[in-house]
């Protein structure tokens, strides 16, 4: 069976990139999972990862049906030609197959990087210098006190979760010697490469778990990307002595509004969840418009609350550009509403799909 199938927009960037994304997925020979969103007398709705299509109703599809389509590369005016190879359960399969060889290996990545760091450390006076070079390359994955927005997303693009795509846009484009060399510094790149250099060990095994708890993340966040989930990204941040683990949550462009919020238009939701060893567990969510920042900020006493609203008006001021108005609330609240690693596991694919293989 074959469908024409046309992109719809949406509100993610300017159209014409959209297109120029949209044509390069759809090239010629390519096979994608899809799902069929709604059904009716003269449509449907396809979603294709974040794309939505829209195709002549045929009686073989099915609200909810999942499809594994094969592009043609035949246009017919603004429509693609699709080739239905059959349903998606392969695609599913595969995903859960990962998903149980790894999820056990599934811990906050900041952690698996201190346990190593830890292993490191008590390494390096008994051994080469080897472990302490891995140490050093590994220090540069913290995040530091006084760090900037900038250095945050250099550290959130270096830190492993997108390394497979960025090494297949290294190939297709050819790149130079020196986008090479940045490649290299990815934390996933530099695990692989300690992996395969390092005898059996202790020092390999830590390697080794930190690197299944990337992969573990991966794979999640691909769950979280099928349900249009936020999707998360947790790094080591630099707490006195020792580390801490930072989460992050991001919500692609949305038309939300915040509770009691007037207005419209494209939001992007951040919730940041981190424990620090003096002020204890820290939550902010952000609510951020082109015109207005709405930041709220929630802790579990209220001398940290206290500390916070002191400095409220001079954060306000650096997060302030043009004429991006900047409203802080900060406030005092139960354990359960600060906490935000719990609802990193909160993911749709996993509510409707048993990781459990009780096949046997």
């Amino acid at each position: 069976m074959e469908i024409l199938a046309t992109h719809l927009p949406n509100s993610r960037g300017p159209i014409e990139v959209q297109r120029t994304e949209f044509d390069a997925l759809m090239r010629h020979g390519r096979v994608l999972a899809g799902i069929v969103v709604e059904v009716n007398a003269t449509s449907a709705l396809l979603r294709v990862g974040q794309y939505t299509l829209a195709t002549q109703s045929n009686p073989e599809l099915e609200a909810g049906q999942q499809l594994l389509l094969k592009a043609t590369g035949e246009k017919n005016g603004e429509g693609i030609l699709l080739k239905v190879l059959g349903g998606a359960a392969g695609v599913e399969s595969g995903l859960l197959r990962q998903l149980r060889s790894v999820l056990s290996a599934d811990r906050p990545l900041g952690e698996l990087l201190q346990a190593l760091g830890r292993k490191l450390a008590a390494t390096v006076s008994s051994q080469t210098s080897t472990a302490g070079n891995v140490g050093e390359r590994l220090a540069a994955h913290v995040f530091q006190p006084g760090g900037s927005g900038a250095d945050l997303m250099q550290l959130l693009q270096r830190g492993g979760l997108n390394f497979e795509a960025l090494l297949l846009d290294a190939a297709s484009r050819s790149r130079g010697k020196v986008d090479v060399a940045a490649l290299l510094l990815n934390l996933k790149a530099e695990l692989l490469d300690q992996l395969a250099k390092l005898g059996e060990g202790p020092t390999r095994d830590a390697v080794a778990r930190a690197l299944a708890g990337l992969e573990a993340e991966q794979l999640l966040n691909v769950a979280r990307h099928e349900a249009g989930e936020p999707l998360h990204w947790s790094f080591p941040v630099l707490d006195g002595d020792a580390w801490t683990t930072a989460h992050l949550l991001w919500a692609e462009n949305q038309g939300e509004k915040e509770s009691g919020e007037e207005g419209e238009g494209e939001c992007q939701r951040l919730s940041l969840g981190i424990k620090f060893s003096k002020t204890g567990p820290v939550r902010v969510d952000a609510w951020l418009r082109s015109d207005r920042l709405n930041l709220r900020v929630l802790v579990e006493r209220e001398e940290v609350a206290e500390l916070i609203r002191t400095g409220a008006d001079a954060l306000a001021a650096v997060l302030s550009t043009g004429d991006r108005k900047v409203q802080i609330v900060v406030g005092v609240a139960t354990p359960e509403e600060v906490e935000i690693e719990a609802h990193t596991a909160n993911i749709h694919y996993l509510r409707e799909h048993h990781l459990m293989d009780v096949s046997g």
